[in-house]
């Protein structure tokens, strides 16, 4: 027996190996966990975006004394903005400008969020307020570019008062 104590070159290799394993795995995992949280936070600020210019647009249609106009047409139709007329006939436009829903030009959504695709549809049946139904897209990108989301919104609701 030599009285040298050590390690074999193959037991160096095994160990080297095996946190090598752990070194990846460990890796791996945190930027799972780094895109999973970069997802949510981005599906979150666009569905804030979008229920915050909801809100701010139902209320007025729901208030509104009446559809002033969808696009350059009347009610029914369809078009990318609507004009209603409020009770003290003050005139409220809400269209897509440079990617944002705008009230009368000020932008309602964050410029962190794109909004794609929104349409007005506005149906006129007789002895019933008219009804607009609200449709558009919401895409959010964040700087890595696996956390882009685009959610669709739908909304449907009716003038408070009847011609």
């Amino acid at each position: 027996m030599s009285g040298y104590k050590g390690f074999t070159l193959m037991e160096l290799l095994v160990v080297i190996a095996i946190l090598g394993i752990i070194t990846v795995s460990t890796t791996t995992l945190f930027y799972r966990t780094l895109r999973t949280t970069n997802k949510s936070s981005s599906i979150s600020e666009s569905d804030k975006n979008a229920q915050s210019a909801l809100l701010v647009i139902e209320g007025f249609i729901r208030n509104a004394r009446k559809v002033a106009a969808v696009g350059s047409g009347s009610c029914p139709g369809t078009a990318d903005n609507i004009t209603l007329l409020a009770d003290d006939e003050a005139e409220v436009q809400f269209s897509l400008s440079n990617g944002q829903i705008a009230s009368n030009g000020a932008a309602l959504t964050s410029p962190s969020v794109t909004v794609e695709n929104l349409e007005f549809t506005c149906t006129r049946t007789q002895g019933a307020p008219d009804q607009i139904t609200i449709s558009f897209e919401v895409v959010h990108s964040t700087t890595a570019q696996d956390a882009t989301t685009q959610n669709s919104y739908t909304r449907t609701l009716n003038l408070r008062n009847l011609l």
